[in-house]
Parts: structure tokens; C-alpha cells; sequence
């Protein structure tokens, strides 16, 4: 279950933090119980202690176990139109990162949520994993609840750089 906007008074803060889509996305990922996209459309959840971000002219998300990005369930997401995140909580429920385009939150549910870590064992009487519980804890007192995002810059990846490995540089007049 989500419950948007719950205690959401008690996480906004005067002065939140400014940072990317990108780096939230990073900070997230080693832990992250699933990554969620919501449009009018419907639901894409993407799953798996595997998932990476790609920079490129899009943040792109995919599975490290497969020779080909494209090859499996992945998701590229635009470098600017979420400008705010904040820890959405629920009683019961796991925690979670929602994305808006701005600070009103207009949707019931984010446009993109990720979820930490499973806070219980739903498989053995809804335990409390409180490993899960205290990552969050740890999370949260470093990065904080609340952020601006200001636009990922797009990176241009070029298969022929020399090195072997690809390359980036700075795209211009990118929005």
C-alpha cells in the first residue's frame, strides 16, 4: 500500500536540499526494494538488487546480469521535470522516495517512487526487519527527507572513443 501525503507536514523542511534526479537515483539504488513509473497509462515496477543508472542523454536504469542494457526490463527517464522528492511513510508500510514535477504534488502517487529495503517479512508473520528498518534510519539522517532537484545535465556516451570504454562529454543547449 501507499499512502500519499502522509505525515507530510512533519518531513517538509524551510531550507531542503538541492540535488539531481541522478545522484537521489544513485544514492538509492544499492538497497532499493523496487523503482516505480506511473503515467495516466499505468504501472512499470522494476525489481532487483541488480539495477544500475546509465547517464547518458537520459538517466537510464538497468539490470547489471545481462550482456545487452536493452536487452532486458529497463527504463530511461528524462534529465529534468521532477523538481521535487521527499520520504513518503506510512504506518505499516514501507518507506519510500516519491518524485513530482513540483512541491504541490498534484498526483496521489508519485510520477516515480522508489522503495527502500522491505521493513517486514510479510513470509513470517509480518516480522520487522529491522536491518531494513535501521538502513532507512541511517538514510535518511544522512541525505535528509525533502529535495530540490535541478536538472541532470545529458551526457553524449560515443562507442568509438579509444580508450575502449565509452566516453562523455557535455551536451549544449540540452533541456
Amino acid at each position: 500500500s501507499y499512502y500519499p501525503n502522509l505525515n507530510r507536514s512533519l518531513q517538509m523542511t524551510d531550507n531542503p536540499p538541492t540535488t539531481t534526479l541522478g545522484t537521489l537515483i544513485e544514492r538509492m539504488l544499492p538497497r532499493c526494494g523496487a523503482v516505480i513509473l506511473r503515467n495516466p497509462h499505468g504501472v512499470i515496477e522494476l525489481r532487483g538488487e541488480d539495477l544500475y543508472l546509465r547517464r547518458g542523454r537520459t538517466l537510464s536504469l538497468y539490470h547489471r546480469d545481462t550482456d545487452r542494457g536493452e536487452a532486458r526490463s529497463h527504463a530511461h527517464l528524462y534529465v529534468s521535470g521532477l523538481t521535487w522528492a521527499r520520504i513518503v511513510e506510512g504506518e505499516g508500510v514501507t518507506p519510500c522516495l516519491g518524485f513530482w514535477p513540483n512541491r504541490k504534488e498534484e498526483t496521489p502517487k508519485a510520477p516515480l517512487t522508489i522503495y527502500f529495503p522491505r521493513f517486514y517479512d510479510w513470509a513470517h508473520d509480518r516480522q520487522p526487519l529491522l536491518e531494513n528498518q535501521a538502513y532507512f534510519s541511517e538514510w535518511v539522517t544522512k541525505y535528509g527527507r525533502c529535495f530540490v532537484l535541478e536538472s541532470d545535465i545529458p551526457v553524449d556516451r560515443s562507442r568509438r572513443v579509444a580508450a575502449g570504454f565509452p566516453g562523455s562529454t557535455r551536451l549544449r543547449n540540452q533541456s
